[in-house]
């Protein structure tokens, strides 16, 4: 009796005729493989391998400019301190003009100022707080906006005062003092004859006068003296002036 062969069951056949492996979940999914699939670790042992560099840090730019700039903010304030301080040591206070006054006009309160002069200045001037010792004075000469007063720019009276005349004398160096003549001085002008040995040279003729203002030098050295005398004497001062035969004497200032 023949024992027929029983064929083991067999799954559907794959298109390529290999049957899907038991297990196998991508089969079992209809043949898709699934996303999931494990590194090779022969392929990632084989990736090359990159040492990591030290970072290096980031240095900033520089910039002059500021530098610069930070530098004068720190030094100009010490300058200007400074500056300030020894400005505000040299110098003095000293009256001067406010406004124009004609010669032999009062000086008032709103005619004067105050300003700041160099310590070293040759000019004379008066203190601000002898203020009160220029008040109601008269100009002795046309004194202009910022001119700076000293002592001999007022006087107490109006010269010419009445019976008085001013006469302009054109002295040379040799004809007057060395020493400088103020308003007010008390002088002598003598006549001193040129040639004429037939005047007597004992007694010279002269004049008294007060000093009533002085004139620049020009070039040769000539000044001119306004000298305050007697009108009555004034023609003769005059004439002889203008030959040059006046000598001025000053005469002690001790009253």
């Amino acid at each position: 009796m023949t024992v027929p062969t029983t064929r083991p069951h067999q799954g559907p056949a794959t298109l390529n005729g290999s049957s899907p492996q038991a297990g196998d979940p991508g089969r079992r999914r209809g043949g898709k493989a699934s996303g999931r699939q494990s590194a090779s670790p022969t392929s990632s042992s084989r990736r090359p391998q990159f040492a990591a560099r030290p970072a290096t840090p980031v240095r900033g730019r520089r910039r002059p400019a500021l530098i610069g700039a930070g530098a004068l903010l720190i030094v100009l304030p010490s300058l200007a301190a400074a500056w300030f301080f020894n400005s505000s040591r040299d110098v003095s206070s000293a009256l001067v003009m406010a406004q124009s006054v004609e010669a032999g006009a009062v000086i008032e309160r709103d005619d004067l100022s105050v300003a700041e002069l160099p310590q070293d200045s040759s000019l004379r001037s008066i203190d601000p707080s002898r203020a009160e010792t220029v008040l109601g004075q008269r100009a002795a000469t046309d004194l202009p906006v910022g001119a700076v007063l000293n002592p001999d720019s007022t006087v107490a009276e109006v010269v010419p005062a009445k019976e008085r005349a001013v006469v302009g004398v054109l002295l040379t160096p040799a004809q007057m003092p060395q020493d400088t003549l103020r308003v007010g001085d008390n002088v002598r002008l003598v006549d001193v004859p040129a040639n004429d040995t037939t005047l007597s040279l004992q007694n010279p003729a002269s004049i008294d006068g007060v000093i009533a203002s002085v004139g620049a030098p020009d070039a040769n050295g000539a000044t001119v003296v306004n000298v305050d005398v007697q009108a009555g004497q004034a023609a003769l001062l005059a004439s002889h002036a203008a030959i040059s035969r006046i000598t001025l004497v000053l005469d002690a200032r001790e009253r």
